[in-house]
């Protein structure tokens, strides 16, 4: 006869574990598979080339910042993978920061140092949170971790900051796409063998003006902004005014998309020689969009307006005044 405090006796089939059991077991090996799919995910970021689309500076400045984010994740997944050693984890996301920006080079993207600097800082900061547990551990721990954590990002803040703001300001005044009334403004260029600053323009009636100052160089040298906003399908013209003194100068002017243009088409370049003075330039964007005499323009995905002084033989300034669309 069986006791009353015997065990009571169970068949072959029937399961011993509890359900709360087996969400133990499963949850890990999920953790696991999404850590190694986030992985897969993030080293593909870094290297897939980028479109033409993304030239402008702010996009190009908060694809940098986003490493730090990104190598912490990283860290995380590193972290997950390798049994919860905090330190090997960090170094293995130190090595692929590295390994990236080597490997984008050979991408079609251009590998920078200060990229993995900013990776490094990203797995500094996953590791200052990961062996903290809100449960037990102190709220002096967690105040010190989030003051470092801040400390980590004021640098990515700083670098990244100011143009950020500045494309703000130019979504806000947007049809405007330059009149240098913001102090940032001359970060929405990229200058070619050039210098452009912005600089008080009052004898022009005017608070602010770009200088660009440009030197002989076989081709032409020049300014290039990559407008903020890139539809500029509601439109019907583009105005550009600028002045210069001296001698005539030659000019050229070009918008394009960012498509490669092939024989026998060719890319809309407008060059003339100007005199001496303020000169207002008015394009017609819709004749550019029907593609009369040039390749058809794509006024959905504008990429870059260029300004270039040509058949240079001495140095010469010239200042932009206001770029506008009407």
């Amino acid at each position: 006869m069986t006791g009353g405090t015997g065990r009571a006796r169970r068949s072959p089939g029937t399961s011993t574990q509890a359900p709360e059991d087996n969400v133990k077991l499963v949850w890990p090996k999920t953790t696991f598979g999404l850590a190694i799919i986030c992985l897969g995910l993030a080293v593909a970021g870094l290297l897939a080339p980028l479109p033409n689309q993304n030239r402008s500076a702010w996009v190009s400045k908060l694809l940098d910042a986003g490493h730090v984010p990104l190598f912490a994740l990283v860290t995380v997944c590193f972290w997950r993978m390798v049994g919860r050693r905090i330190w090997l984890a960090f170094s293995l996301s130190v090595v692929l920061a590295v390994v990236a920006e080597v490997g984008q080079t050979f991408s079609g993207r251009s590998g920078e140092l200060l990229d993995g600097v900013r990776g490094l800082l990203g797995a500094l900061m996953a590791v200052l949170w990961l062996p903290l547990r809100p449960r037990s551990v102190a709220w002096r721990r967690i105040a010190a971790g989030l003051a470092m954590t801040c400390a980590l990002a004021a640098w990515p803040l700083w670098d990244c900051g100011p143009i950020l703001l500045d494309a703000f300001r130019a979504y806000r005044s947007y049809p405007v796409l330059s009149d240098f009334q913001s102090p940032g403004e001359p970060l929405r260029w990229f200058t070619d063998g050039a210098h452009l600053e912005r600089v008080a323009a009052v004898e022009q009636g005017e608070g602010w003006a770009g200088r660009l100052d440009v030197s002989p160089r076989q081709g032409g040298n020049g300014a290039i902004l990559f407008p903020i906003v890139q539809d500029w399908s509601g439109y019907r013209r583009l105005a550009c005014t600028f002045s210069f003194s001296g001698e005539p100068l030659r000019i050229l002017i070009s918008v394009r998309d960012g498509r490669k243009v092939r024989p026998p088409l060719r890319r809309f370049d407008l060059e003339r020689e100007y005199v001496a003075g303020r000169h207002r330039v008015v394009i017609d964007l819709q004749d550019l969009a029907a593609g009369q005499q040039f390749a058809p323009l794509d006024l959905t995905r504008i990429q870059s307006l260029h300004i270039v002084a040509t058949q240079l033989t001495e140095p010469r300034t010239l200042y932009l005044h206001k770029i506008e669309l009407e």
